[in-house]
Protein backbone atom coordinates (compact mmCIF):
# COMPACT_ATOMS: atom_id res chain seq x y z
CA UNK A 1 0.00 0.00 0.00
CA UNK A 2 1.81 3.28 -1.28
CA UNK A 3 1.56 6.57 0.23
CA UNK A 4 -2.12 8.05 0.45
CA UNK A 5 -1.66 11.53 -1.64
CA UNK A 6 -3.85 14.43 -0.27
CA UNK A 7 -5.68 16.51 -2.81
CA UNK A 8 -6.68 20.13 -1.46
CA UNK A 9 -8.92 22.04 -3.68
CA UNK A 10 -10.40 25.87 -2.77
CA UNK A 11 -14.22 26.19 -2.53
CA UNK A 12 -14.98 29.44 -4.62
CA UNK A 13 -12.50 28.90 -7.96
CA UNK A 14 -11.86 24.65 -7.60
CA UNK A 15 -8.58 25.26 -8.34
CA UNK A 16 -6.59 21.68 -6.86
CA UNK A 17 -3.17 21.35 -5.08
CA UNK A 18 -1.19 18.97 -3.22
CA UNK A 19 -0.96 21.45 -0.04
CA UNK A 20 -3.68 22.93 1.90
CA UNK A 21 -3.76 26.48 2.59
CA UNK A 22 -4.91 29.65 1.60
CA UNK A 23 -6.26 30.00 -2.09
CA UNK A 24 -3.99 32.55 -3.69
CA UNK A 25 -6.34 33.44 -6.26
CA UNK A 26 -9.29 33.88 -4.18
CA UNK A 27 -7.83 35.84 -0.88
CA UNK A 28 -7.18 39.33 -0.43
CA UNK A 29 -4.42 40.36 1.62
CA UNK A 30 -5.32 43.85 1.54
CA UNK A 31 -8.98 43.27 2.77
CA UNK A 32 -7.80 40.32 4.71
CA UNK A 33 -10.25 37.95 3.42
CA UNK A 34 -8.87 34.00 3.36
CA UNK A 35 -10.31 30.90 1.20
CA UNK A 36 -8.73 28.08 2.69
CA UNK A 37 -8.76 25.28 0.92
CA UNK A 38 -10.63 22.07 2.03
CA UNK A 39 -9.22 18.41 1.69
CA UNK A 40 -11.11 16.08 -0.73
CA UNK A 41 -10.80 12.15 -1.70
CA UNK A 42 -9.72 10.85 -5.30
CA UNK A 43 -12.90 10.77 -6.46
CA UNK A 44 -13.65 14.35 -5.72
CA UNK A 45 -15.78 14.13 -2.91
CA UNK A 46 -15.41 16.22 0.54
CA UNK A 47 -13.07 14.32 2.93
CA UNK A 48 -14.68 13.60 6.38
CA UNK A 49 -12.36 13.11 8.96
CA UNK A 50 -12.93 9.94 10.92
CA UNK A 51 -13.67 10.87 14.38
CA UNK A 52 -12.01 8.91 17.07
CA UNK A 53 -13.71 8.56 20.03
CA UNK A 54 -11.81 8.26 23.29
CA UNK A 55 -12.16 5.57 26.02
CA UNK A 56 -13.00 8.00 28.68
CA UNK A 57 -12.29 8.43 32.34
CA UNK A 58 -10.86 5.31 33.61
CA UNK A 59 -11.99 4.75 37.45
CA UNK A 60 -9.04 3.81 39.56
CA UNK A 61 -10.76 0.98 40.64
CA UNK A 62 -11.25 -0.70 37.30
CA UNK A 63 -7.65 0.04 36.39
CA UNK A 64 -6.75 -1.87 39.30
CA UNK A 65 -9.23 -4.75 38.78
CA UNK A 66 -7.67 -5.10 35.13
CA UNK A 67 -4.16 -4.96 36.41
CA UNK A 68 -4.85 -8.06 38.93
CA UNK A 69 -6.76 -9.72 36.33
CA UNK A 70 -3.79 -9.56 33.64
CA UNK A 71 -1.02 -10.49 36.50
CA UNK A 72 -2.64 -13.13 37.58
CA UNK A 73 -2.73 -15.30 34.34
CA UNK A 74 1.62 -14.85 34.22
CA UNK A 75 3.34 -17.14 36.10
CA UNK A 76 2.45 -17.79 39.40
CA UNK A 77 5.25 -17.24 42.36
CA UNK A 78 6.75 -19.86 44.49
CA UNK A 79 4.54 -18.97 47.54
CA UNK A 80 1.56 -18.47 45.00
CA UNK A 81 2.67 -22.40 43.48
CA UNK A 82 3.33 -23.48 47.50
CA UNK A 83 -0.01 -22.29 48.98
CA UNK A 84 -1.72 -23.79 46.00
CA UNK A 85 0.51 -27.52 46.31
CA UNK A 86 -0.94 -27.28 49.53
CA UNK A 87 -4.54 -26.89 49.04
CA UNK A 88 -4.37 -29.54 46.29
CA UNK A 89 -2.74 -31.95 49.20
CA UNK A 90 -5.37 -30.86 51.72
CA UNK A 91 -8.25 -31.72 49.02
CA UNK A 92 -6.73 -35.06 48.60
CA UNK A 93 -6.20 -35.88 52.27
CA UNK A 94 -10.03 -34.70 52.16
CA UNK A 95 -11.01 -37.02 49.62
CA UNK A 96 -9.46 -40.43 50.12
CA UNK A 97 -10.87 -39.95 54.22
CA UNK A 98 -14.42 -39.41 52.22
CA UNK A 99 -13.39 -42.97 50.05
CA UNK A 100 -12.46 -44.92 53.19
CA UNK A 101 -15.27 -43.77 55.09
CA UNK A 102 -17.67 -44.85 51.92
CA UNK A 103 -15.88 -48.19 52.00
CA UNK A 104 -15.97 -48.86 55.53
CA UNK A 105 -19.71 -48.59 55.15
CA UNK A 106 -19.92 -50.72 52.18
CA UNK A 107 -17.95 -53.15 53.52
CA UNK A 108 -19.82 -53.44 57.11
CA UNK A 109 -22.95 -55.09 55.30
CA UNK A 110 -20.73 -58.17 53.46
CA UNK A 111 -22.87 -58.79 50.91
CA UNK A 112 -20.99 -61.75 49.56
CA UNK A 113 -20.85 -64.38 52.13
CA UNK A 114 -17.78 -62.60 54.03
CA UNK A 115 -15.50 -61.79 51.03
CA UNK A 116 -14.48 -58.56 51.25
CA UNK A 117 -11.31 -58.07 48.68
CA UNK A 118 -13.59 -58.15 46.00
CA UNK A 119 -11.35 -56.23 43.65
CA UNK A 120 -11.57 -53.51 40.79
CA UNK A 121 -14.45 -53.57 38.52
CA UNK A 122 -12.74 -54.60 34.99
CA UNK A 123 -10.44 -56.72 37.28
CA UNK A 124 -10.27 -60.31 36.55
CA UNK A 125 -9.84 -62.73 40.16
CA UNK A 126 -8.83 -66.15 39.84
CA UNK A 127 -9.15 -68.50 43.25
CA UNK A 128 -11.86 -71.26 44.33
CA UNK A 129 -15.23 -71.06 42.75
CA UNK A 130 -18.16 -71.11 45.64
CA UNK A 131 -19.84 -73.57 43.46
CA UNK A 132 -17.68 -76.07 44.05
Amino acid sequence: MGIVKQIWKCPECSFQTNYRGSCKDCSDKESNVWVHRERINADGSLYEKKLVSSPGVIDPDQMRAAFKQNRSRQKKTRKQMAAQKKQQEAELEALKAAQAEQKAAEGSGQPLGGITDIGSPGEIVFGVSEEE
